[in-house]
């Protein structure tokens, strides 16, 4: 049971600040070139100066010790409570701001964030909930750390920071510069590859589902996971997206498809992601029992019959009870061999869903592999598996 509740609070806190950073009005990063951000900087400073001499909020903060994220980086952070019972019941502005500073290079950098504590009744025992972060290299850091309200209250912390690396684990890490800090954002697509002989051309299938199997709602803490590891996926290896498709085995269709991958597609992604209903369900698809199964193996025989196949077809999305059917019968004649299939399973609740699903019975029908993915160094292992067998 202690193992389960440390494995829970991880999966929380390492995705915490991803699904946060959808949020409208989300943490910002500040320097010298931001407009104002001269004079902000300046203020920031003396309000931290002044602030042992200011009235008291009452706060507590809790570090977060670096993680890795499926962004393959090093996320560091804090988790704030403050008790309601010490506002006023009409609507408070919470104006949270602090600073890193690389002990190492001296480098400073900065972060606010605007919220509101909606009006109504403030309860004893209630508490309002703050979180932020950033991603950090190698190095130890100074995090000062301020909240104040629009009365003028403040609550300062500090505390250390400290990332140190074995070397399998700078290996499995995206690069950043020792003493390095950067804001905490969803990845975007940064990098398109040069084709070389070293890349791979591969068909990619996202499935798009929430991580929680028994979910019906695709939630922005959802969101952030697929695209995260997606965009990890194609920055942190040579595979070349000479297709891609988004389906939704729930709805039984396919939600977007693209020749390869870039910044259109990628806001096409989530433009789909935000108008995926899936609280129903359509009486045709209930009527195709196999429906999930179906769109599968006609997808994936389109591309192995094409006249230029992908090296090879690789899924990744979330564990699903989804669909039936038999599979090797809907595929028909295959080439032969079949192209190399592998499946990310992002399989967040092992424990608690050890079931296949038709993306792992189809992986399997093809000769495959599906790597089970629980955590941030299980997706690392598995993205250099697949790029070692395929230089093979």
């Amino acid at each position: 049971m202690a193992e389960a509740s440390r494995t829970a609070a991880g999966f929380r806190l390492a995705f915490l600040l991803l699904a946060g950073a959808l949020l409208a009005q989300g943490q910002e990063m500040i320097s010298s070139r931001t407009a104002g951000g001269r004079a902000w900087i300046e203020r920031f400073e003396r309000d931290l100066e002044a602030a042992s001499s200011a009235p008291r909020l009452v706060c507590s903060v809790r570090p977060l010790r670096p993680v890795i994220n499926f962004a393959l980086r090093y996320q560091a952070g804090y988790e704030a409570s403050l008790p309601v019972d010490q506002f006023p019941e009409s609507a408070t502005q919470l104006y949270t701001r602090f600073r890193v500073t690389s002990l190492a290079t001296g480098a400073r950098y900065y972060f606010r964030r605007t919220g509101t504590l909606p009006p109504g009744l403030r309860r004893r025992r209630d508490q309002a909930g703050l979180a932020g972060g950033f991603l950090v290299g190698e190095g130890d850091y100074r995090v000062e750390w301020l909240v104040s309200d629009t009365g003028g209250r403040v609550c300062r912390k500090s505390w250390d920071i400290r990332l140190r690396l074995k070397p399998a684990e700078r290996e499995m890490a995206a690069p950043m510069r020792a003493g390095e800090v950067a804001p905490l954002a969803l990845a975007s697509w940064r990098r398109q590859p040069a084709v070389s002989r070293e890349t791979h051309r591969v068909a990619v299938f996202l499935h798009v589902a929430p991580a929680h199997p028994r979910s019906v709602q695709l939630g922005p803490f959802d969101q952030a996971l697929l695209v995260t590891t997606l965009v990890s996926l194609l920055e942190q290896t040579s595979l070349w997206p000479v297709s891609f498709h988004a389906i939704s085995l729930h709805r039984q269709q396919e939600l977007l498809r693209a020749p390869g991958f870039d910044e259109k597609v990628l806001r096409e992604l989530r433009a789909a992601m935000d108008e995926l209903e899936l609280a129903t369900i359509g009486i045709e698809q209930l009527r195709a029992a196999d429906g999930a199964a179906r769109l599968l193996a006609s997808l994936a025989s389109e591309q192995m019959a094409g006249a230029e196949p992908p090296e090879a077809l690789i899924f990744i999305g979330p564990a699903t009870r989804e669909g039936a059917g038999d599979l090797r019968r809907l595929l028909g004649a295959l080439p032969d061999p079949p192209p190399p299939v592998f499946y990310l399973r992002l399989n967040y609740f092992p424990s608690w869903f050890p079931f296949g699903d038709p993306i792992e019975r189809l992986t399997r029908a093809l000769g495959g592999k599906v790597f089970q993915v629980s955590n941030p160094r299980q997706f690392a292992r598995a993205l250099r598996q697949i790029e070692a067998a395929l230089r093979r």
